[in-house]
């Protein structure tokens, strides 16, 4: 699949459950995972080729601030049947209730994100970005981008599903 060549590079992998997780768990197992993809990601190291496997379901990751993913060579994979379009990956979704922009930023370089669907459902009168990518040579496969899921924000001239910077 696409993760093979990363995972066979010996990083340490993670797992993260929105709909069954716990923040308290270890997230070294499916049954032992982290709730949230911030609190999975704080397990990876920098430039090392760890990873975190979102794993796919009824609830979506909902990050409560902008996800500054900065580590080097630390990889996302989404676990799910793979399906596209709009609620059929793994997801993580901005809500109108916190109104984050961007969701995450991908600042780091050399990363793998697979099978992630990534949806800005802000509903803030002002600019609203979905996912930054300033990092380099990073690698997006099999995701879905959806900024503007709300009419407000999806009428501001800055809004965005991803915006390229490295």
């Amino acid at each position: 699949g696409v993760a093979d060549g990363v995972m066979l590079a010996g990083g340490n992998w993670y797992f993260c459950d929105p709909t069954h997780g716990s923040d308290t768990a270890n997230g070294l197992t499916p049954a032992q995972a982290k709730a949230s993809l911030k609190a999975a990601y704080d397990l990876c190291r920098d430039g090392y080729n760890d990873g975190v496997i979102l794993i796919g379901g009824a609830t979506a990751d909902n990050p409560t601030a902008t996800i500054t993913w900065s580590k080097n060579y630390c990889h996302l994979i989404g676990a799910d049947n793979g399906l596209p379009g709009m609620g059929q990956r793994a997801r993580v979704v901005g809500t109108a209730a916190l109104d984050i922009s961007p969701i995450i930023e991908f600042s780091g370089s050399g990363c793998l994100v697979a099978n992630i669907q990534f949806f800005q459902g802000g509903d803030a009168a002002s600019d609203l970005g979905c996912i930054l990518n300033s990092g380099s040579r990073n690698h997006f496969v099999g995701c879905f981008f959806a900024g503007g899921g709300h009419a407000t924000p999806a009428g501001q001239a800055g809004m965005y599903s991803l915006k390229v910077t490295g």
